[in-house]
């Protein structure tokens, strides 16, 4: 499975949840569901919930079963 490289539109702010689900090849529903299970971790930024880039890099690590890709 190879994932397209993805840029949030503001990239200080991380990833807004359909970005993030986009970037990891997920479903939104999916990555709405990690969330709430506390498996991926969310920034509020300006009263929303934001997913940073590093966060994006682990669970896209812990996906691809790539344990280097997270360090």
């Amino acid at each position: 499975m190879e994932l397209q490289p993805f840029k949030p539109r503001n990239p200080r702010a991380g990833y807004s949840l359909p970005e993030a689900s986009a970037a990891l090849g997920v479903s939104y529903k999916s990555l709405l569901t990690a969330v709430k299970n506390g498996e991926v971790r969310v920034v509020r930024f300006a009263g929303r919930d934001r997913i940073t880039q590093a966060e994006v890099a682990r669970v896209r690590a812990m996906l691809l079963g790539d344990d280097t890709a997270a360090a």
